[in-house]
């Protein structure tokens, strides 16, 4: 849990330095999800870093382009997956 509160702090510095003024709200974070040629980018809500499943997006960005992502984070799923991730209802199960 320590580290996701140091991702979450993390994020939320980087990407309000970076943001245009309107472009982001509050306690969002930038994330593209990309997977064979198709591209959205979402405005995520900073809870979602409890999400087991978006967790997993992350290991798998993580793995495939590594921790030093530049401007935008981006996860290798296709955007209805991550759509569908981020609609569930996971909070029912804690």
């Amino acid at each position: 849990m320590v580290v996701l509160k140091n991702i979450a702090q993390n994020l939320q510095r980087k990407f309000s330095r970076s943001r245009q003024a309107g472009e982001m709200k509050e306690g969002h974070f930038a994330v593209l999800a990309s997977f064979d040629g198709n591209s959205k980018r979402f405005m995520v809500p900073l809870c979602h870093l409890s999400n087991p499943a978006f967790v997993r997006l992350l290991d798998e960005a993580e793995e495939e382009y590594g921790f030093s992502q530049q401007n935008i984070l981006t996860v290798p799923c296709d955007p209805t997956e991550l759509e569908r991730i981020l609609a569930a209802d996971w909070r029912k199960d804690y």
